[in-house]
C-alpha cells in the first residue's frame, strides 16, 4: 500500500477485473479501500472505461488512489 509521503500524492495503482467482479466487491477488497461504499471512488476514476457501473467486464485496468495517511488515521470505526 502506498502513502503520502510528506504531503506528496501516492501514484495511482491498478487493478484488474476477474471475472465476477463489480465495483462493491472490488471497493471492499482490503488491499483497494476496504470499503464497498467506496464503489463511487474507483467509478469516478476510471469513467473513461466505465459507460454503466453495473456493467464491467473482465480484463479491464481500473486506476484507484489508495488511501491517504490522513484516511487511514481518521476512519471511523
Amino acid at each position: 500500500m502506498q502513502i503520502e509521503e510528506k504531503g506528496k500524492p501516492a501514484e495511482p495503482d491498478t487493478y484488474t477485473v476477474m471475472r465476477g467482479d463489480y465495483l462493491w466487491r472490488i471497493a471492499n477488497k482490503s488491499e483497494i479501500y476496504g470499503d464497498a461504499y467506496a464503489w463511487m471512488r474507483i467509478y469516478t476514476s476510471n469513467t473513461d472505461q466505465i459507460k454503466n457501473p453495473d456493467m464491467i467486464h473482465p480484463d479491464l485496468f481500473f486506476f484507484f488512489k489508495q488511501k491517504t495517511a490522513y484516511e487511514i488515521s481518521t476512519r471511523d470505526w
